[in-house]
């Protein structure tokens, strides 16, 4: 008898072990995830499908669905996603995230999401040559914008006035995956 119980048990931890690695590959494969509302969403469902992005509709769902990942990957967030409680979530969680390409979709510039819509650092970062207008004003530029921070603590930011594409934003991403002199080379020449 004792020898049947071994033997199930190696099959068991056999199988469960198996579903445990499949679960890893499957978490791997994964290229982003997609804060975005059930309606308004910027970016195709059919893309974000074919490829592999996982869709969250809540600040709370995106925290259960990075936490639960074998490893980080890329967190993209669409504008019309943006409310009180959104807002409130990403203001805490954001700063903690390091080496992390953070994607805002519906922004080419991220003066105006990391300033005025998410408040991430205060009103004393905005540049002091921009006037209440032209910080307005990109607020309806089109395309999206990367936010990074460093392991040394920098934070990055760059626009992309292109068209929302999952492809194009993957490149983007792909790139920031490498490091924070793979970010740097993203940056505009100065």
């Amino acid at each position: 008898m004792k020898k049947n119980t071994y033997y199930i048990t190696i099959i068991l931890l056999s199988i469960m072990l198996y579903g445990c690695s499949n679960l890893s590959i499957f978490n791997e494969s994964k290229k982003a995830i997609y804060l975005t509302g059930e309606e308004n969403s910027i970016l195709k469902p059919q893309e974000l499908e074919e490829n592999n992005v996982i869709v969250v509709n809540s600040f709370k769902e995106l925290e259960e669905e990075f936490n639960s990942l074998s490893q980080p990957i890329p967190v993209l967030i669409d504008k019309n996603i943006l409310n009180k409680t959104t807002k409130n979530g990403l203001n805490n969680w954001i700063p903690k995230q390091t080496s992390l390409p953070i994607i805002f979709v519906g922004y080419s510039n991220p003066t105006y999401i990391l300033l005025k819509e998410l408040d991430l650092y205060g009103s004393e970062h905005i540049p002091p040559n921009m006037s209440d207008k032209q910080i307005e004003a990109l607020k309806h530029q089109k395309g999206f914008s990367l936010m990074y921070i460093s392991t040394t603590g920098h934070n990055y930011g760059v626009g992309f006035d292109k068209e929302n594409t999952i492809q194009g934003i993957l490149e983007i991403t792909d790139q920031a995956l490498k490091g924070d002199k793979a970010v740097e080379e993203l940056m505009p020449k100065q």
